[in-house]
């Protein structure tokens, strides 16, 4: 009989064919199905020659002394693993893949030994016995890969849950000691303090609102998380609504221009508080992330059924590495300035929100444009 690096090395086209037939053929890897053949293959035809360059004389000999082959532990077999889970595999089904990577191989090898003796019944039963149990012994380890999966997502899962709550509590109780600092912050300064004193209690009114936003961000990250998103709608036009916000963003950022047109009526069913806390993020984003001195416009459009508010600032385009991050919570953009930098939760709470309301958001970013936030809500649920 041929050894094993040298059948392998004949049967190498066949053995791929074989291969992707089986894990195309297994309901159980519905991911299989969606790649293409390329990334189907991905390092497979690599693992194979690297098995069977661990087959060849030489290490043959060195792998019987030393008890292993020193196949599997390889940086190949890492980088096929990171592959099928950026292309969305589930543990069971990777192991599944592997499997039959394994069984195929063994089928070649049995048969290989059947033909030198084909009238031999005990070879025979030899080789469909061990097909057998490897196949058992597959099916075990991938059922067994699945529920420590099933497990280890349930364990998870009930960690975040536990974590949420402890935000949404903590950033609950933190609001009301930092209300009373505010309110006795203005409450000297209403009182006409030496002029040594204004700037440090401006400072720490200031100061102390920025931190209260940065508690709202986080009781809203936790709730959205929670999946506590509640939209009360009420028949109204939203239009005044955004043009007081809009208005009245202007006036405590005096340094930002701020444009506001209207070309439709807000009319529909909304919940005004929901629409505000939306364009709110979006203008203190823009307000971030954009040089003093650049207006922020805002615009209402229609849609038929629905309403699109276009938020648009000329400042630098945003980065192409950060585009595809935008809406992820924690994510904070690289041209933030250290005092306008807040968690990275605004985008992801208006991302979140804008689909509670059965909307859509994109964002548009490029040179000589600027960056434009669009958002089309429902005028009604």
């Amino acid at each position: 009989m041929r050894s094993l690096a040298a059948l392998l090395s004949d049967h190498r086209a066949e053995i791929m064919q074989r291969w992707k037939a089986r894990v195309l053929a297994d309901p159980h890897v519905p991911e299989a199905s969606r790649l293409a053949v390329p990334a189907l293959e991905d390092h497979i035809p690599s693992l194979l020659d690297e098995l069977i360059d661990a087959l060849g004389p030489e290490r043959t000999r060195e792998a019987l002394a030393s008890g292993t082959l020193g196949f599997g532990a390889l940086v190949l077999s890492q980088m096929h693993g990171r592959a099928r889970q950026r292309s969305g595999y589930a543990l069971e089904s990777a192991i599944r893949e592997l499997s039959f990577f394994r069984v195929v191989l063994l089928e070649l090898v049995l048969n290989e030994a059947d033909r030198e003796r084909p009238e031999d019944p005990i070879v025979a039963a030899t080789t469909a016995g061990v097909l057998l149990m490897h196949r058992a012994i597959d099916e075990c380890m991938a059922v067994s890969a699945a529920e420590i999966q099933r497990q280890s997502h349930a364990a998870l899962e009930k960690e975040r849950e536990v974590r949420e709550r402890f935000i949404a509590v903590l950033a609950h109780d933190l609001r009301s000691p930092l209300a009373s600092v505010v309110s006795s912050a203005e409450l000297l300064l209403r009182q006409a303090p030496n002029e040594s004193q204004v700037r440090p209690l401006e400072r720490i009114v200031q100061g102390t609102r920025r931190v209260g936003r940065m508690v709202d961000d986080l009781l809203e990250f936790a709730e959205v998380r929670m999946g506590q998103i509640p939209i009360r709608r009420k028949a109204g036009d939203i239009a005044p609504i955004i043009r007081e916000l809009v208005e009245s963003f202007g006036s405590t950022h005096p340094q930002r221009a701020t444009i506001v047109t209207t070309e439709t009526t807000g009319e529909g069913e909304w919940d005004a508080d929901r629409v505000a806390q939306i364009l709110n993020n979006l203008l203190v984003n823009a307000d971030a992330y954009s040089p003093t001195g650049c207006p922020v416009s805002v615009t209402v459009r229609d849609d038929g059924d629905f309403v699109i508010l276009d938020v648009h600032n000329r400042g630098d385009p945003i980065p192409p590495e950060d585009l595809p991050r935008i809406f992820e919570p924690f994510h904070r953009g690289t041209r933030a300035t250290s005092t306008t930098r807040g968690l990275g939760l605004g985008l992801y709470i208006v991302r979140e929100i804008v689909r509670a309301c059965r909307g859509t958001i994109e964002v548009l970013s490029r040179e000589r444009m600027g960056t434009r936030f669009i958002v089309r809500l429902a005028r009604r649920a």
